[in-house]
């Protein structure tokens, strides 16, 4: 399995991605939570979707500029199928 690290390049294709919040930077609130969302569309047109914290508020666009980003996370492989013998 690839191994994701943080960075603070916003994602440029689609996929899902973990961001998370940078305490202290302008306009980012709350103490380094981390969020699963989905990145639709293609540069430079992306869009977060299902960005929604534990309690259901949307995430501020400035998370997508100012906040670390890890991903795409891959899709899961099919596991291989052995005929039995």
């Amino acid at each position: 399995a690839a191994i994701m690290t943080w960075t603070k390049e916003p994602p440029t294709k689609p996929g899902w991605y973990w961001v998370r919040e940078i305490p202290g930077r302008s306009g980012i609130p709350g103490k380094g939570k981390s969020y699963l969302v989905s990145i639709v569309g293609t540069a430079p047109f992306l869009k977060l979707e299902s960005a929604h914290d534990q309690a259901g508020f949307r995430l501020d666009i400035n998370l997508y500029n100012m906040g670390e980003w890890a991903g795409p996370i891959p899709e899961p492989q099919e596991p291989e199928v052995t005929p039995d013998a």
